[in-house]
Order: C-alpha cells, then structure tokens, then sequence
C-alpha cells in the first residue's frame, strides 16, 4: 500500500489561479523521499495539503487508505495527531517545559498513539527514554530543565524524538536543515533516516538543498510533478 496517493489534486488561493496542480503522484510506505523545491515554488501548500491543513479544491489525497480530505476539520485534526509526525523548520518545541514533556506531548493529544507507544515500550516514559537514549541523549533523560536551556543539535534530536513517539507511520520534516553548515545538515538528516527506518515509518523531507539528495530513495522535484509551475512559470507563494 502506498502511504501516500495523489490523484487530480488542484489548490489555489482565493481568486489566484492554481498553485498546486497535481496530476498524479505516489510514495510508497518505507520510502525516504526528499521533496525539492525553491523558496516560493509551493512546497509549503503542498505540505499543508498532505496533512489536511487545507483542503483542496479539487481531486484527492489519501494517506494510507484514509482519503484525507473527504474528513471533516475535525476528523482531519484528530487524523494527523494519529499518524503524522511533523518536524518544524523552526522545531516548535515549547521552551519552558522539559525534555521529556515536549517529547510526550504527542502522546498527550493522541490517543492512539499514546497506547501504541505503551504496547510496545509498556509505557509512555519508557518510550520517551528510550527514543531519548537512541538519539544520544540518555544522560539528559531525567533532567528537568526547560528544552529552551539546549543547544540547537539537541534541541534537534528532542524534535525528532516528539515526531517518532507512538509509530506515526508518516514522517514529514520540512526545511529542518534550513540553518545548518552542510557537514551537520548531513549528519542530521542521517540520524533522522535511522529513526524513520528503526520505526518503519515512511519519511518526506522537504528542502531547497539539493546537497541532501544523495541520501534519499528518490528525489521529487515540485516542479516536475507540479503542472502549476508550467502555467505559471514557476512563479507563486508557499
């Protein structure tokens, strides 16, 4: 089964033609797929579309079997707190709560996620610990000072541990290495792609930095997919 399946997909803002006009495309779950794209080129509608943040105009995503935006808004919130985990440009960690309590707040807002992560590690702070322990950061796991006190490649690892928690089977990362020398950027994206593979996920990393191609199943270029960039010369707003 494919994780993700686009069929006719079509999104424009209101009263601007097409941004996103997909005609077909499909990424097969346990692919490592880097998304690429120049700043402006859509990657972020599209990245809003795949988690149900927007609804398309026209056509369809399913993620998995799930026909995303045939869900209402809140089916479609509850959906993506479930099976996608989401790695932030900027992190998004809440810098005054814990290590442990910005890891766990994925498990707090799903329901399914929380008991896959006791099934497997028989509770939630085992599977906090042990994501934590597995990302290099065991000797921080019962610290209790805010994640705002970490450096950045630490903050890093805390980001990848929120998105993994509870097996989403979709992992999205966008621009995660927007900020990093190449030398990190590499070594970021290789231990994320540990993570990803260790928990069977299927992983989608969206960037404009084609130096990061090399450690991917497959590269998707937005504009070769992206029958809007044709209309309009590649030209238009994330």
């Amino acid at each position: 089964m494919a994780a993700i399946s686009i069929e006719a997909l079509s999104f424009a803002w209101a009263q601007q033609s097409p941004v996103i006009d997909i005609p077909s495309c499909s990424i097969a779950a346990g692919e490592m797929v880097f998304l690429q794209g120049p700043s402006g080129s859509g990657k972020s509608t599209l990245l809003n579309l795949m988690t149900g943040m927007l609804v398309p105009q026209r056509g369809e995503i399913r993620i998995g079997d799930t026909r995303l935006n045939r869900l209402n808004s809140v089916a479609r919130d509850r959906f993506r707190a479930d099976h996608i985990g989401f790695i932030f440009q900027s992190l998004n960690l809440l810098p005054y709560l814990s290590i442990e309590a910005n890891v766990q707040l994925a498990c707090r807002v799903s329901k399914q996620r929380r008991q896959r992560a006791i099934a497997r590690f028989g509770s939630v702070q085992s599977a906090c610990t042990s994501l934590l322990s597995s990302l290099g950061l065991a000797e921080l796991v019962d610290e209790k000072r805010p994640v705002s006190q970490l450096s950045v490649g630490q903050q890093q690892r805390v980001a990848i541990a929120r998105a993994l928690i509870g097996a989403p089977e979709l992992i999205i990362a966008d621009e995660p290495t927007s900020a990093l020398d190449t030398a990190s950027a590499q070594r970021f994206v290789a231990l994320l792609q540990a993570e990803v593979k260790a928990a069977d996920a299927t992983l989608i990393l969206v960037s404009h930095d084609e130096r990061l191609a090399p450690q991917f199943d497959r590269v998707i270029q937005l504009a070769d997919i992206n029958q809007a960039s044709k209309t309009m010369g590649g030209v238009y707003v994330d």
